[in-house]
């Protein structure tokens, strides 16, 4: 059987205890390598030792799960939110928490739920041996999903934790993502990060422009800044 290495997030102790009991029962594939209790230790032992899964707590200390989730640039593992509170649902699927778990965990939903984060796992493997990229950009927003295809993105710009999608139609999406997910799901043949700020869809740059900083004009009019570190591989990529 393979193995599936985890940290659980939860602010009480107890409950830590009883869900690392339950997995030890009955999901023998998954190895726990650490716990951890508020939002600093959550982000501590996350980065350290790089799980493949990841049980986390919704309400922790002042911080929710989600607060990990949106300082994590890159999120390379799954999330199963184990959570008392039923009404936090919408917003773990916007995290892309795929898998939802209310206390006190059933263990047959938990098997349920490890065995579909182990199956997405072993699928992502094969799926970067295949090599078959997606052509589209999910958004969560407030209320909402919008999902679009690449060439319809012109750029996004970063806001905090939060990104502006501006798209072709002139229309702009709030996501709930940080600049650095979007990056990650994006071709890099295609996108650029100009700028810590911005990310931009190379096919829709009509202009390159020097006076005393760089900057880009992009199809739908907008001047965007570009940094003295990034300009040259822009000037590269542009051709």
């Amino acid at each position: 059987m393979s193995s599936f290495s985890a940290i659980v997030i939860d602010d009480h102790s107890s409950a830590r205890s009883a869900l690392t009991s339950l997995l030890a029962s009955y999901c023998p594939q998954i190895n726990v390598l650490a716990e951890a209790e508020d939002l600093t230790d959550g982000i501590r032992v996350l980065l350290a030792h790089r799980p493949q899964i990841v049980f986390l707590d919704v309400e922790l200390k002042g911080h929710t799960g989600f607060d990990i989730l949106k300082k994590i640039d890159a999120k390379d593992f799954e999330v199963i939110m184990v959570t008392a509170h039923a009404t936090y649902a919408f917003d773990a699927f916007k995290h892309d928490a795929r898998q939802f778990l209310l206390k006190p965990v059933v263990p047959e939903e938990l098997m349920i739920a490890v065995q579909k984060a182990c199956d997405s796992i072993a699928l992502k493997s094969i799926n970067k041996t295949a090599a078959v990229p997606s052509s589209r950009l999910s958004i969560p927003t407030s209320n909402s999903i919008v999902y679009l295809d690449f060439n319809e993105v012109v750029y996004l710009q970063a806001d905090g934790s939060y990104t502006h999608v501006h798209t072709t139609h002139g229309a702009k999406h709030t996501a709930s993502k940080n600049l650095g997910e979007f990056q990650s799901e994006l071709p890099e043949n295609q996108f650029f990060r100009c700028h810590r700020s911005y990310l931009i869809n190379l096919s829709f740059v009509v202009r390159l422009v020097k006076s005393t900083e760089w900057s880009v004009i992009v199809s739908t009019g907008q001047e965007i800044d570009v940094s003295r570190a990034h300009h040259a591989d822009l000037l590269r990529l542009l051709g």
